[in-house]
């Protein structure tokens, strides 16, 4: 069983109001809310954001400067690897918490691939690993329950692209990727969860773990209606990159030791 993201009693403009007034922002303006036991970003990490960290680190170079098309400090960041995504939540925890922006409890990491699922509004996946859950709800997608895509409901293929993989009729005004924020927010109070950007999540794809797991999509996927899904994964390797590739971050609790925990 699963729930569209989409709210039947509140309106998008509702749900974007209320975010605006209970948001909370770090020391980089990232906005901030609560689905289950973490804080969500309620956009993917932006070029603004990642150029912070790679000034402080050094890490100014690269391709995520220069993906091919333009970008401006509101658009997602791309060509970030796995391994990035983590170097940014490591930096900006220990930033915040040097500065006490962040309690000493709490940490920048990437979601989990169930907590992905939740923000989604995705109940009810069966498996034990992200490989056992890929394309396990059929008919649901980030918008609702319809097809093809409501315009406004995400940055995808559209017929702006004049590419043969369109979505027909169609349109979100984007060619490449588009300003976070742009399209319906979810009922979850979250942008993007659809389109613009693929986004990595902590998960190892499978036991195998060679594979880490991206969910959402991203403004290169259109007609395919698979990949459109909530439910829909891709795989790369921790250190893969690509101009549809970015991340979005939460704010957890850092677990507590246990002498009986596993590792």
């Amino acid at each position: 069983a699963a729930s569209p993201s989409a709210s039947a009693t509140a309106t998008p403009s509702d749900v974007a109001a209320a975010v605006t007034s209970a948001a909370t922002a770090n020391t980089l303006g990232m906005k901030f809310v609560r689905i289950g036991d973490v804080l969500f970003s309620i956009w993917p990490t932006r070029v603004g954001d990642y150029t912070a960290f790679a000034e402080a680190t050094g890490r100014s170079e690269g391709r995520w400067k220069d993906p091919g098309f333009e970008q401006g400090p509101e658009h997602p960041v791309v060509y970030v690897t796995w391994l990035d995504a983590i170097a940014f939540c490591q930096w900006l925890t220990e930033r915040e918490q040097a500065s006490g922006d962040l309690p000493a409890d709490q940490t920048y990491r990437l979601p989990s691939d169930q907590e992905w699922s939740q923000a989604v509004g995705l109940t009810g996946e069966k498996g034990a690993t992200p490989e056992d859950r890929d394309m396990g709800v059929a008919n649901v997608f980030p918008w609702g329950l319809k097809w093809p895509p409501p315009n406004g409901a995400g940055n995808y293929t559209g017929d702006e692209t004049g590419s043969d993989v369109a979505i027909k009729g169609f349109r979100d005004g984007y060619v490449y990727t588009s300003p976070v924020g742009k399209f319906t927010i979810s009922s979850t109070g979250l942008y993007d969860l659809g389109g613009n950007v693929w986004e990595w999540c902590m998960d190892w794809w499978n036991g195998q773990q060679t594979s880490k797991v991206l969910r959402g999509a991203s403004w290169y996927n259109g007609a395919l209606k698979l990949s459109l899904l909530s439910s829909c994964r891709v795989r790369a390797t921790p250190d893969s990159s690509t101009d549809n590739y970015g991340f979005r971050v939460v704010i957890a609790h850092i677990p507590k030791a246990s002498p009986s925990a596993g590792s």
